[in-house]
């Protein structure tokens, strides 16, 4: 057995030999990485090593990317989708780099030879609109280039069919106007529309079409967006953080808005969306105007909107609303709703509010502006919707006088209402008789009342001229220049009211019938 052990011991040493050897062997080999290289249309594209083609490469090789153009077709350039590769030129059909350690991917693009815009654009209007009326062909020699259409800025084709006898149908075309900051195609009938491209846009009017969808995700410069009456079902306003105006007036299949992250809206319009059943302010600090009437909402509340001044939300389904942090407010329309509480005690600077047919059994409104210069309907409550009941209406002394003359006759929005005292200064009005009123140029006629949907603000005019002096008693009120009172006796009609620049108005006395 002896005599065995150094034949085994030389056995044992040249087996772990070739073991190390192999181990040796297999680190050493070389480590070869994937090239994927893709082409749009017009084109293809390979990878070259040592003068092959080639798919894969060992770290540090040098690669030469070849693309080779189709007829009609030029290379554009190079994209590196995937993996740390620098090129020696993108814009070269053939471009080097050294091969990292890692899998990479590149994609060659291609564009027309003598690319002529116009015979991208398939919808004859917008054709002409390019041709005719936009003249986007500077050079005139009968082809839109890429560069001329890069220099177009504004395209409005609204309406065009009253020119045209016709309504657009598709804007193709449009993605090669990548300078565009307005575009405008209100009242046609496109039914499609991609503004992936049109990236710099910051004002964007698609109303009355046939859309069911529209991305402006890619839009993130938008200041205004307008897609009223159009059949889409949702919008995503989250990339268009700088969005000023919103207006999707009749949408009828939108369900829901998200303006959470557009902190500076301040129009918004959403009226008469049957499916919206809520909206929510709460990140919209600087909104000044909202118009949300005959939708299904349900409440509303800006306690957040310290700038509104206008809201129109009649006809909804609104239960509460919340404008007590809302002291700029100077109008509010919130009639037809379901309301049992309003409170406006805080909302020193309104001066028009509609509250009527709801179901409220009293109101203060001592604290609304000008004493004489206010439209107010609150009138008309029911108890359950259809059972009447009283409204007790808390003014003060001074208010008094305008809501008898003015308000009160206009029953469709005040009937079943009493006055309640208010705790009470000095009444600024005392009336005494007078001879009839002259015509001056001090002297403004306007109309207190509209009978659309509520009182308003009242325009004035040049100033009247009088055929002839109404012959009735005047009365005189002395104090801060007013409205006042009516040269008709009718209590429905819509009368013509004279306001005086000196603390002088006067009023018929018929209109108190």
């Amino acid at each position: 057995m002896k005599k065995h052990v150094p034949f085994l011991l030389s056995a044992l040493t040249l087996f772990a030999a070739a073991m190390t050897s192999c181990e040796k062997d297999n680190t050493d080999e070389p480590v070869e990485y994937a090239i994927a290289v893709t082409a749009g249309q017009g084109g293809s594209g390979e990878a070259r090593s040592d003068g092959r083609a080639v798919t894969k490469a060992q770290e540090g090789a040098p690669i030469t990317l070849a693309a080779i153009s189709d007829d009609g077709y030029t290379f554009s350039r190079w994209i590196v989708e995937s993996g740390s590769v620098e090129l020696s030129d993108e814009t070269a059909g053939l471009a080097t780099f050294t091969m990292p350690a890692e899998n990479i991917s590149v994609r060659a693009e291609f564009v027309e030879s003598e690319l002529n815009i116009f015979n991208k654009i398939t919808d004859p209007g917008f054709l002409y609109y390019c041709k005719e009326i936009g003249n986007f062909d500077t050079n005139h020699d009968g082809i839109l280039s890429l560069e001329e259409a890069q220099r177009v800025t504004e395209i409005n084709v609204n309406e065009l069919y009253k020119l045209l006898g016709s309504r657009i149908g598709s804007m193709a075309g449009i993605e090669y106007f990548t300078s565009l900051t307005l575009l405008t195609c209100y009242g046609n009938s496109i039914t499609e529309l991609d503004v992936s491209h049109n990236t710099q846009l910051t004002y964007l009017h698609v109303g009355t079409n046939l859309l069911t969808k529209l991305d402006v995700t890619k839009n993130t410069k938008l200041t205004e967006l307008y897609v009223s009456r159009n059949a889409i079902t949702e919008i995503d306003l989250s990339k268009c953080p700088d969005l000023v105006k919103f207006q999707f007036d009749q949408c009828s299949e939108l369900t829901t808005v998200d303006f959470s992250h557009n902190p500076g809206l301040t129009e918004v319009s959403g009226y008469q969306c049957p499916k919206i059943t809520s909206l929510d302010f709460s990140n919209n600090p600087a909104l000044v105007h909202l118009n949300c009437f005959d939708c299904k909402l349900t409440s509303l509340d800006f306690s957040h909107c310290k700038a509104l001044e206008t809201v129109n939300c009649f006809t909804n389904e609104l239960t509460s609303i919340d404008v007590t942090q809302c002291k700029a407010l100077t109008s509010l329309a919130c009639q037809n709703n379901r309301l049992t509480s309003l409170d406006v005690s805080n909302n020193t600077a309104l001066i028009d509010l509609m509250c009527y047919a709801n179901r409220m059994t009293e109101l203060d409104a001592s604290t609304m502006g000008s004493p004489d210069d206010y439209s107010l309907g609150c009138g008309v409550q029911t108890s359950d919707g259809t059972t009447p009941q009283t409204l007790t209406l808390t003014l003060r002394d001074e208010q008094k006088p305008h809501w008898q003359y003015f308000m009160v006759p206009y029953e469709e929005m005040n009937a079943n209402v009493e006055l309640a005292a208010a705790p009470q200064t000095s009444l600024k009005a005392s009336p005494t008789r007078c001879s009839k009123p002259t015509a001056s140029s001090s002297t403004r006629i306007t109309t207190a009342f509209s009978r659309r949907r509520k009182l308003r603000r009242p325009t004035r005019s040049s100033s009247p001229t009088w055929a002839s002096p109404p012959s009735k008693d005047w009365i005189i009120f002395r104090g801060s220049p007013g409205w006042c009172a009516t040269t008709t006796s009718s209590r429905r009609s819509v009368r013509p009211i004279i306001r005086c620049s000196s603390n002088w108005s006067a009023t018929t006395t018929s209109s108190r019938s």
